[in-house]
């Protein structure tokens, strides 16, 4: 769904000449991709990158402290790249909608169901993902919304937090009854996911609004023809 703008934002390091600390924090994530964190092993990861699991704990005295390092410091290179993939972008609706996308695509690896095996497993790193994840959020989402109501894209009397709210957790929904694997094996959960939290954006839009969340819908979202929905397209841009 999103290989045409991917292509040119890299999530993970993928340079060969990573450290041994960068190698073990990129490994676990790319185990959590697939498992939760109680699921991964430490000597797994230390036989995937090829050191020994002393190697291991001598860089991470223990798996708790490589999960809380790990995920903050992704957490935050995301949020990072949101901000670095949107700077030149002028139109602030636009913008708000292209950061929605990039922020969606990060629950690839940390979904709603993995937060809360962590918040069970280990509370204390899970709270403080969710503050740093929140206090991003506060401060820069919320501040786009405002900025896109202000600008004419949305109602004037539409609650910004309200609305990011809505955006932020119509992925535990989602996430937890998996419709779209019982219903319809053609969309994966992000791009259920993204379409659903674009249906909700169209509630609140102006007609100004309308033309650019259709536009941007095309540009980043569209998939390719022969896996296309073209209802979910005439709806998505107002047809």
């Amino acid at each position: 769904m999103f290989q045409k703008f991917f292509i040119i934002l890299q999530t993970v390091f993928l340079d060969t000449n990573m450290d041994v600390r960068e190698r073990i924090m990129h490994e676990f994530v790319q185990q959590l991709t697939d498992m939760k964190c109680k699921e991964i092993k430490v000597e797994n990861i230390a036989s995937e990158i090829g050191i020994s699991k002393r190697t291991l704990y001598e860089t991470f005295r223990s798996k708790e402290e490589l999960i809380e390092t790990t995920l903050l410091y992704y957490q935050k290179k995301h949020h990072e790249e949101i901000k670095e993939a949107c700077k030149d972008v002028e139109n602030s609706f636009e913008k708000a909608l292209l950061s929605l996308v990039i922020m969606y695509n990060h629950f690839k690896f940390l979904n709603i169901n993995k937060m809360y095996s962590l918040k069970k497993q280990y509370p204390e790193i899970a709270d403080k993902i969710i503050k740093q994840h929140m206090g991003f959020m506060n401060q820069y989402a919320l501040n786009l919304i405002k900025k896109v109501r202000d600008d004419g894209y949305l109602y004037k009397d539409v609650d910004p937090e309200m609305l990011l709210i809505m955006l932020t957790y119509i992925n535990s929904t989602i996430d937890s009854n998996k419709p779209f694997q019982i219903y319809n094996k053609k969309y994966d959960g992000l791009t259920f996911l993204t379409i659903h939290a674009f249906a909700i954006i169209r509630g609140f839009c102006t007609k100004k609004g309308l033309d650019v969340c259709g536009k941007v819908y095309e540009k980043y979202i569209k998939q390719d023809s022969d896996n296309y929905d073209k209802s979910l397209h005439d709806f998505l841009n107002n047809k």
